[in-house]
């Protein structure tokens, strides 16, 4: 089962994160990943199997954002492309639980090309088409929102 945390401090975040995420392992997961917030870009690192393998850069080390997620494949055989976060141009991340229904339709339909298998990377790329078309971040979330059939 996924399981998702995050957290935003004025100290360094990642030895807390990581310690919250590895707390939700009892509920079962095939892969885990990390987003960071570090020097205005999001990074990810990311990992099959248990949190344990999850290594982070020193360069990251003083990071104060950070969102985690375990993850259990639904799309997508288990792998680092296919864990979260899906990061998309070092500025948009997404992390999700729940199933994207129709996330073959919207890739059909925006000529989308997603680079893992997953149902949910498709959420980071219909909010960066948005954000470019209203180049209003809540208003690319609505319109996201919208085009989303599934459950999250």
């Amino acid at each position: 089962m996924c399981g998702i945390i995050a957290g935003i401090s004025l100290e360094p975040i990642l030895k807390t994160t990581l310690t919250q995420l590895e707390r939700l392992e009892y509920r079962g997961y095939d892969s885990a990943g990390f987003a960071v917030i570090h020097n205005n870009q999001i990074s990810a690192i990311k990992t099959v199997g248990e949190t344990k393998k999850l290594a982070f850069p020193k360069a990251l080390s003083d990071a104060t954002i950070a969102i985690a997620h375990t993850r259990w494949a639904t799309h997508g055989i288990p792998s680092e492309t296919n864990a979260h976060p899906h990061i998309l141009d070092n500025k948009y991340a997404i992390i999700h639980n729940g199933i994207i229904e129709n996330h073959a339709d919207l890739k059909n339909k925006y000529q989308i090309d997603t680079l893992s298998e997953t149902d949910s990377e498709i959420i980071v790329h219909l909010y960066k088409h948005f954000l470019a078309v209203t180049d209003s971040q809540e208003a690319a979330w609505e319109s996201t929102i919208l085009e989303l059939e599934g459950s999250w």
